[in-house]
C-alpha cells in the first residue's frame, strides 16, 4: 500500500513589497518537496496545504481562493529552505500557552475592555492637544492590558515563543483630547480571519466620541521570525464582538507601498524607540510621523485620519532611516519610511 501524501500547491502574493526572489525561492521549495516522498506538488485543484511565497511580513494570501487548506506562509530565502521542517510540524500552536479548555465560560466576561486614562503633560504637545504616538500607546496599552485580563500575560506568550504584531492601524479623531483631560477607551476583540486577528478602539471624553480605530494583528513565530496562523481558540478566549468602529473595513484600505515622496527627511533611531521585542515600538512610528509632518508642515497642523501599514520591523542594526511625505488633494497626504533596503512602513493622513 502507498502511503498517502500531502498535497501542496505553491501560489504567489502580489509582489508590491517584495524584498528577496521570489521565483527562485519557489522553484526551491518545489525542488525539496518533490525529492520528499511526503508531498505532491500539484498545480490547481484542492490542495491539503498551500505555500505562499510572500514579499514580506504582510503575508497577503486570497484565502478564498484556497478553500479549507492550511496555509503555510513564507516570507524570505531563509523560510524556503526551511520549508519541509514547516510542513512536518504545525504550522500554529494549536493551543495558545497555558490556554484554558472552558472557553466557553469565559467568553462573555472578556467581550469589551474599557480602561481610564488621563492625558498627563509629558503626552501633549506645544498646544495642549496629546501627541500622535502617545494617543497610540493608549490604544496600545489597552489591547495589552485586555490580553492581560484573559489571563494571557505578554510575557508569557513571548517566553513560549509568540508575539502578536501589528499589521494596520487607521485612526479617526474627531478632536485631540486635551491635557488634564480624562478618557474612556473602549477596545473589543472583532474576531479572526486567516492569518489575521482584527481590534477596535474608541476613546470617549465624558459622552463625547473623540476617537474611534481599528487594527489589524499577525501571529509570531520568534524563533522563526515567521508569522503563523491565529491560534483556533483566539475568538473564544477574548469573545467576539463584530461591531466595527470605524464606517469602514480595514481590509479595504491598501497604501502605496511604492509611494515616490516629493519631501524626504533623516530620522535616526534611539534606543528608547526599542521595545522588549527588539524592535522600533508600533507607536515610536507615530512619533516619527510627528516629526515629519512637523518639518514640512509647521506646528499648527492637525490630522483627522491616520492610517499605517507596518511592512516589516525596524531592527537593532538599523541607525538611520528615511522619511517622505508626499500631498495630495483635499488635505491628504500619503508617507512612507524606509532606507536602502525597502520600505518598513508607509500610509495616509487626511489633515484637519
Amino acid at each position: 500500500m502507498n502511503k498517502k501524501t500531502q498535497s501542496v500547491r505553491i501560489v504567489f502574493c502580489g509582489g508590491c513589497n517584495a524584498g528577496y526572489d521570489r521565483g527562485a525561492a519557489a522553484k526551491d521549495i518545489r525542488r525539496r518537496l518533490e525529492a520528499d516522498g511526503a508531498f505532491t506538488v500539484i498545480d490547481d485543484g484542492q490542495p491539503d496545504v498551500v505555500v505562499a511565497v510572500c514579499g514580506c511580513t504582510c503575508a497577503c494570501v486570497d484565502e478564498a481562493a484556497v478553500g479549507n487548506a492550511r496555509i503555510v506562509p513564507v516570507t524570505d530565502e531563509q523560510a524556503a529552505r526551511d520549508i519541509l521542517t514547516v510542513l512536518k510540524r504545525a504550522g500554529a500552536p494549536s493551543v495558545m500557552p497555558g490556554s484554558d479548555p472552558d472557553l466557553d465560560r469565559r467568553q462573555e466576561t472578556y467581550m469589551t475592555f474599557q480602561q481610564t486614562r488621563r492625558i498627563d503633560y509629558f503626552q501633549t504637545a506645544t498646544d495642549g492637544r496629546i501627541k500622535l504616538d502617545a494617543l497610540m500607546r493608549i490604544l496600545q496599552n489597552a489591547a495589552l492590558d485586555h490580553v492581560h485580563e484573559a489571563d494571557r500575560d505578554t510575557r508569557v506568550i513571548i517566553a513560549a515563543g509568540y508575539a502578536w504584531i501589528l499589521n494596520k492601524v487607521i485612526l479617526d479623531l474627531a478632536r485631540y483630547p486635551l491635557y488634564g483631560e480624562t478618557v474612556t477607551v473602549n477596545t473589543w476583540h472583532r474576531g479572526t480571519r486567516g492569518f489575521k486577528s482584527y481590534r477596535e478602539y474608541e476613546i470617549l471624553a465624558g459622552n463625547q466620541r473623540v476617537a474611534t480605530a481599528a487594527s489589524s494583528w499577525l501571529f509570531l513565530d520568534l524563533a522563526r521570525r515567521k508569522v503563523v496562523k491565529v491560534p483556533r481558540e483566539t475568538d473564544g478566549l477574548y469573545g467576539v464582538v463584530p461591531a466595527m468602529a470605524l464606517d469602514r473595513d480595514i481590509e479595504a484600505w491598501k497604501p502605496d507601498k511604492n509611494l515616490v515622496p516629493e519631501e524626504c527627511m533623516e530620522i535616526i533611531t534611539r534606543r528608547s524607540d526599542y521595545d522588549m521585542l527588539g524592535h522600533v515600538n508600533n507607536a515610536v512610528y507615530f512619533d516619527y510621523l510627528d516629526t515629519l509632518l512637523g518639518n514640512q508642515l509647521g506646528d499648527s497642523f492637525g490630522v483627522r485620519t491616520v492610517a499605517i501599514q507596518y511592512n516589516r520591523e525596524i531592527g537593532r542594526h538599523v541607525k538611520r532611516i528615511r522619511a517622505g511625505l508626499a500631498r495630495r488633494e483635499n488635505g491628504a497626504c500619503a508617507y512612507t519610511f524606509f532606507d536602502a533596503s525597502g520600505v518598513y512602513a508607509c500610509g495616509d493622513i487626511v489633515l484637519a
